[in-house]
């Protein structure tokens, strides 16, 4: 019988560190700085279009409550501008841009986006042809399903209908970089100097009928495809990592036992802020040894545990507020064994209970899903379900309100994995494949048998084995190793690849794995 119960909660607002994420709410931008060189206009009205203008200049069609007119915009003389439209006689004129726009050519290449069918647990491509033969040469994996794609020279410029992430693909290695975001129904355009588009961060500018056209060097485009997959490192050693689509959440542990930290890594964006405050919650004062034990995120908010002597507590947060919540805290002795997260469900264990994180304007706490007498080993969440196994080898499959979805003897296991219709249970040198909904088993692969940990996207399995990471392709069994590390690692995997944690010499590392060379390394 499920079982909902609200857990305490407390509040604590930390002061904001100003190398963080603090944004009031709404105003998201902190966390996603300009690329070096960009420049901005900002009008009063809706932008309904923008073209480049010749060198350095750019005009763009604005719509104002009182009439139509032209806003033109030096940006090669002028990094950080406003202007009025001027009305009188103005000829207005768009980007020229149909409402969606999946195929874009220029010299000898087209480009085309083709999209995976709904309910196939497959990534959207990008297609490179050759012109001249309509031979496909490439076809690369992207991170967010795009309504438009420019291209110029060897660069794709995708964006979404809706406000989220603009990014570039570089068409020669598919490997990808966030630029910004874009607002909602835009139109990004691309030329010899860089690309314009409107700046979508700021909702509090949108709803005060503000625009703003941001203006990135073509440069800066380029050199922040070289930092996408770019090791980063710590001062200290990283105790845990999760991963959500393009967000990382990690954990680093002070040597000193004051104050671990909290944070997030975007790989696309190569972009690192801190969650946690030394005043708040996770950092309590006059604590006996210990520090964060876990961590897991789920779209802009993340779940971490703290385990100060024997007392374990399971806190929340956003990574755009300022506040850090105590959802749950087991008795003395007890312990949390998994965090997990995704879309918009954030899922603990504490012993046989599992609970998911609730998050009201006002108020964050914790609420049990299930419990059971038996201990929870590992937990999985993909979209609204919950997949949890159990000490006795038990698998169970879950809604995010708690309806069973499915429940199955796996046998003896380490960890979990669920995707889709797909749930991945690591047992010791076997990964066995499941059906989510009937529990029958689809393959049984070897693997290292001194595998630890599992994580499935797209029909891939990255498992982490000592100092070494593994791909594994869970319906054909092809399996490759795609990194030997100095020290023993971690990994996870989403739709922008995968990263890779380990420490050596006192230092943390965080590696990312662009999910072409994944598919590449497991066909």
């Amino acid at each position: 019988m499920v079982r909902r119960m609200r857990t305490l909660s407390t509040v604590v607002v930390a002061a904001l560190a100003a190398a963080g994420i603090a944004a009031a709410a709404g105003d998201a931008r902190p966390c996603h700085p300009d690329l070096p060189g960009t420049r901005s206009l900002t009008v009063t009205g809706e932008v309904t279009g923008y073209r480049f203008a010749g060198r350095g200049m750019l005009v763009a069609s604005v719509q104002t409550k009182r009439c139509a007119g032209l806003a033109r915009w030096n940006y090669a003389a002028s990094a950080h501008a406003t202007a009025s439209v001027s009305c009188r006689g103005a000829k207005v004129r768009g980007s020229g841009a149909a409402a969606a726009h999946l195929v874009a050519a220029r010299g000898d290449r087209l480009v085309r986006v083709k999209l995976a069918p709904d309910g196939v647990d497959r990534p959207d491509r990008l297609d490179v042809i050759a012109r001249g033969t309509g031979h496909r040469i490439a076809s690369w994996p992207l991170i967010d399903r795009p309504a438009r794609v420019v291209l110029y020279g060897g660069i794709a410029i995708l964006s979404a209908a809706k406000r989220d992430a603009l990014y570039a693909l570089r068409i020669s290695d598919g490997r990808i970089a966030m630029l910004g975001v874009a607002r909602a129904g835009d139109r990004p355009i691309i030329g010899r100097e860089g690309i314009a588009y409107q700046d979508g961060l700021s909702l509090k500018r949108a709803a005060a009928s503000h625009a703003t056209l941001k203006f990135v060097p073509l440069a800066a485009v380029e050199r922040q495809l070289t930092l996408a997959d770019r090791e980063i490192q710590t001062h200290w050693k990283i105790t845990a990592i999760g991963m959500d689509g393009r967000r990382v959440a990690f954990a680093v542990h002070d040597p000193a036992d004051r104050c671990d930290i909290v944070k997030f890594w975007t790989p696309p964006w190569h972009f690192v802020a801190r969650v946690t405050h030394p005043s708040a919650a996770t950092c309590v004062p006059g604590h006996r040894a210990g520090g964060v034990t876990d961590v897991a995120t789920a779209g802009n908010r993340l779940v971490w545990t703290t385990r100060y002597g024997n007392r374990t507590r399971v806190l929340a947060a956003s990574s755009i507020g300022c506040r850090e919540w105590v959802v749950a805290r087991p008795a003395p002795g007890v312990a949390v064994p998994a965090l997990a997260g995704d879309g918009d469900v954030l899922a603990y264990a504490s012993s046989g209970a599992v609970g998911v994180v609730e998050a009201e304007s006002d108020d964050w706490y914790g609420e049990v899903l299930s419990r059971s007498p038996v201990p929870v080993t590992a937990i999985s969440v993909d979209s609204d379900r919950v997949a949890t196994l159990y000490r006795d080898g038990t698998v169970t499959v879950l809604s995010e309100r708690g309806a069973l979805v499915s429940r199955f003897a796996a046998g003896s296991a380490r960890a979990i994995a669920l995707r889709g219709d797909t749930v991945a249970v690591l047992r010791t040198g076997r990964l066995d494949v499941y059906s989510a909904a009937t529990g029958l088993r689809a393959h049984s692969w070897r693997v290292p048998a001194d595998a630890r940990s599992v994580d499935l996207h797209y029909g891939i399995a990255v498992l982490a084995a000592g100092d070494d990471v593994f791909a594994l392709n869970v319906a054909t069994g092809r399996t490759a190793r795609l990194l030997h590390a100095p020290g023993r690692v971690a990994a996870q995997l989403d739709s922008p690849g995968a990263v890779v944690q380990y420490n050596a010499g006192g230092h943390g590392s965080l590696r990312f794995i662009p999910m072409s060379t994944i598919e590449a390394r497991t066909r």
